[in-house]
């Protein structure tokens, strides 16, 4: 059969939700996976499947996640792709616009999850608003959220790591509580 010209890429999120059979996206997913097996679409996933931290208790090996995604109907030469440009036709001429990409993956994003902010700041913003974390607290789970991003010091007087002025207020019980929300409630 020949490979369809539409590729669908279900990130991360979408798999475990899959995989642990969380509605409603495993329902939409299943659904994929079936126009996936009549031809209709070709499924993919990108090198941050592989490439992203598994949680805790839940890992598999990179050949269970091969074997579990090919039984689901990946084929090998859709496994962990680069990720795409989206090509746009604009009266008649091809575009490639960041932009669009953007606001397209943007406006699938609320289609599927109208309640969920799709900037991660955002979301976060909203969690520790629901939670009741504010003020240095709320200072510090950001610092947290900044420290899993690389950094490089703007010179070679500047601190080596992550500046955590909030997060370095707090005893370390305190930093102890927060990094546990911040990785198992938050991050989730």
């Amino acid at each position: 059969m020949a490979t369809p010209d539409r590729l669908v890429t279900l990130d991360n999120n979408i798999l475990i939700d899959l995989r642990k059979n969380i509605d409603p996206v495993a329902t939409y997913a299943r659904r994929l996976l079936d126009f996936n097996r009549e031809g209709k679409i070709a499924v993919a996933t990108t090198i941050s499947t592989m490439l992203e931290k598994q949680r805790t208790g839940e890992e598999m090996s990179i050949q269970e996640i091969i074997a579990w995604l090919q039984e689901l109907g990946f084929t090998s030469e859709h496994l962990f792709i680069e990720p795409r440009t989206i090509a746009f036709n604009v009266q008649g001429v091809f575009t490639w616009d960041i932009e669009r990409s953007y606001t397209l993956i943007e406006s699938i994003h609320y289609a599927m999850f109208p309640n969920i902010p799709f900037r991660w700041r955002k979301y976060l913003e909203e969690q520790c608003t629901e939670r009741g974390i504010i003020g240095t607290r709320k200072a510090a789970i950001f610092e947290l959220d900044n420290k899993k991003l690389p950094y490089i010091p703007h010179s070679p007087q500047a601190p080596q790591e992550w500046p955590t002025p909030a997060l370095d207020t707090l005893e370390q019980d305190q930093q102890n509580e927060l990094s546990d929300i911040y990785e198992q409630g938050l991050r989730q």
